[in-house]
């Protein structure tokens, strides 16, 4: 009678990924893909790096009164966190919706981040304005212009 136990209880799958791994390591160890090997392993060690975290201060802008205090968390540059100010006298740490949606706004693919100019002169909900985007000088200019041409219109004393 025989009373030893199999100590090898490894199936198929277990053995190749097994195999992978080893693999995997073995290659990145040695250096065999020179830069790109570094590379992973640069980028794995970074992910396990200390992220470097600040709270900023501000005031919200989302309505009309614009005088509630904010702090901002960012990690690593990036937004991830919005409070309210407790040291503010106007909200005391408070904030509405609107304040609390500041993130989505900041990251919205869709915001507008240049000058638009209207190309379209029809105007109608099933018009399509045909914006398209101009630089900040051109946009200048054209606004300077537009209220140039509305004094020399109106020459009416300010008073």
């Amino acid at each position: 009678m025989d009373t030893r136990t199999s100590t090898t209880d490894l199936s198929r799958r277990g053995f190749l990924k097994l195999t992978g791994v080893t693999g995997t390591l073995a290659v990145l160890g040695a250096g065999i893909l020179g830069n790109r090997g570094s590379h992973l392993l640069s980028t794995a060690s970074a992910a396990t790096a200390p992220q470097k975290e600040e709270w900023h201060y501000s005031y919200c802008r989302m309505c009309m009164r614009g005088d509630c205090g904010v702090k901002y968390k960012v990690t690593n540059g990036v937004v991830m966190e919005v409070k309210g100010n407790e040291a503010a006298p106007t909200n005391k740490g408070a904030l509405c919706p609107r304040g609390l949606s500041l993130i989505q706004n900041l990251y919205n693919p869709y915001r507008v981040k240049a000058p638009l100019k209207r190309t379209n002169p029809k105007k109608g909900f099933d018009q399509d304005p045909g914006w398209v985007e101009i630089s900040w000088d051109e946009a200048l200019n054209t606004a300077a212009q537009n209220f140039k041409a509305i004094s020399n219109k109106d020459r009416a004393p300010f008073w």
